[in-house]
């Protein structure tokens, strides 16, 4: 078929075969056939369900110190019941990726959903004060992350399909944007729950709310959206190569923090993971259908994003799980008090979202992104130096800029990085984008657990000063995000 055919086949309606899909309306060109108030309404169910991951996220982080003595969680414990989710995820978004585009996008975002929920609510189910405390949260952790690794390369793919090319940005906006409500009520309504009922009514909120957004899914979108070919997407040996190589790459930075590097350990564990990544990328290399599209790589301007976004999610995962952290321990806030402050971060954040939508479809990515990362770099500067006043009031100002200036960038760097490769692997190219998000994550994690767990929380002043370290690191990542775009936007202007 030529393309000027398969243009046209986009703009005129034809009914599928199937008698229960016979009825739908005329449709606007979109790649996945919906018409506009179709597209909008997976939109909206797209935005309830991706709350579960966002409201989980910031919530945790709130909650962490009181799970970490009700369950009597080690040092490294707790730093793996946060990190059990990220590796998992990571380690298997790709293939979530790859099954969404061999399948059915919406039964594998339902299958991820369903994931998600039984694992949150195995978590608000873990024995307290008993041997199996540590290893249940952390499995069932992990359970939720490959119930997020299904849900978000088809639900990102299935936004971006369902909307005009010209509407993306405002789609992007309202399916980020609206799922901020979550991510910004999340250190609020965590630090209430943890306080007055109970760290566990985190987990078990979930299921009200995935119940919600995939009664909105089944309703809309099995009309509409035309069933895709069953593929044989299979879990190779790469693709298990991946998740162990994550998982001892993560625990052997994580054991380098707590021992140092001349312990022989972390080496080992270290040089094991990254041996285990290599295999699954000489793997995908060779294979006739690789599971993650590398050859994007070759593209300097993906290149960039991927790099911006790993940067950006290395930031928000550390100040996300930590900050909270250290206002209880460090400054003496209680959970929901400490939940309250954070709502400057989180808040300056998502503000930023449906703005950076709106710059991103008015200006392109470079811009928004450009200005974010100065803007999160100064105020990130700012903060780090308020630490040593130990005053709460003082950091709220410059939490709230550090968010404006992540959220400012993050969109932009993420739709132009989800929309570069071919429509027909989108859900891959999300996969792609997302393992190096959410690799930044883990790599946060592991790293700065070290600072902001290893002090005891007798000793505050010892917690602030490590945590100081800590987001001096931070500040260097964020550094590193303002050489990368103040290039690109150089390279760019560059006749």
């Amino acid at each position: 078929m030529s393309a000027q055919a398969r243009h046209m086949s986009c703009r005129t309606w034809r009914y599928p075969a199937r008698p229960a899909e016979r009825g739908l309306l005329p449709v606007n060109p979109t790649e996945s056939g919906a018409s506009p108030l179709q597209g909008w309404l997976i939109v909206a169910a797209m935005t309830t369900c991706q709350a579960l991951v966002l409201f989980d996220i910031t919530a945790v982080g709130v909650a962490l110190p009181n799970m970490t003595v009700d369950l009597d969680l080690s040092p490294s414990g707790a730093a793996w019941l946060v990190n059990a989710y990220l590796v998992s995820y990571t380690a298997l978004v790709a293939l979530g990726g790859r099954l969404a585009d061999e399948w059915q996008r919406y039964r594998v975002f339902l299958l991820g959903v369903l994931l998600f929920v039984m694992g949150s609510a195995a978590c608000g189910l873990t024995p307290s004060g008993t041997f199996l405390s540590e290893p249940w949260i952390i499995a069932f952790r992990a359970l939720q992350g490959m119930g997020g690794a299904l849900m978000v390369p088809a639900a990102l793919a299935i936004v971006i399909s369902s909307v005009p090319a010209e509407a993306r940005g405002r789609a992007m906006s309202v399916y980020i944007g609206g799922g901020q409500v979550f991510f910004v009520l999340g250190p609020v309504a965590g630090g209430f729950l943890t306080q007055h009922i109970s760290w566990r009514a985190i987990f078990f909120v979930a299921v009200p709310v995935a119940a919600a957004g995939a009664a909105l899914l089944v309703a809309v979108m099995r009309s509409a959206v035309a069933a895709r070919p069953r593929g044989a997407a299979t879990v190779r040996s790469g693709t298990l190569a991946m998740v162990a190589g994550m998982a001892l790459a993560m625990l052997g930075l994580q054991q380098a923090g707590h021992s140092g590097w001349r312990e022989g350990h972390p080496v080992v564990l270290l040089a094991a993971g990254l041996a285990a990544m290599a295999w699954f990328v000489a793997s995908e290399r060779g294979a006739a259908r690789p599971l993650l599209p590398l050859e994007l790589f070759r593209d300097d301007a993906f290149r960039r994003y991927a790099a911006t976004l790993f940067l950006l999610q290395v930031a928000t995962v550390g100040l996300i799980t930590f900050a909270p952290l250290l206002l209880q321990r460090g400054f003496g806030l209680t959970p929901s008090t400490a939940g309250i402050v954070m709502l400057a971060f989180i808040g300056g954040w998502a503000a930023m979202v449906p703005v950076a939508g709106i710059l991103h479809d008015r200006f392109g990515p470079r811009r928004p992104i450009a200005i974010g990362a100065l803007v999160a770099m100064v105020s990130l500067a700012a903060w780090t130096w308020s630490l040593t006043e130990l005053t709460v009031a003082l950091q709220i100002p410059f939490m709230a800029l550090t968010g404006v200036g992540i959220g400012l960038s993050i969109l932009p760097a993420n739709t132009a990085a989800v929309t570069a490769g071919d429509a027909s692997r989108r859900a891959a190219t999300v996969g792609l984008v997302q393992t190096m998000r959410q690799l930044g994550g883990c790599t946060s994690i592991a790293v700065l657990s070290v600072f902001f767990l290893a002090a005891p929380s007798s000793a505050p002043t010892s917690l602030v000063a490590m945590a100081q370290t800590g987001f001096l690191i931070l500040l260097a990542v964020v550094a590193v995000n303002v050489a990368i775009n103040i290039r690109n936007g150089r390279a760019a202007a560059a006749p």
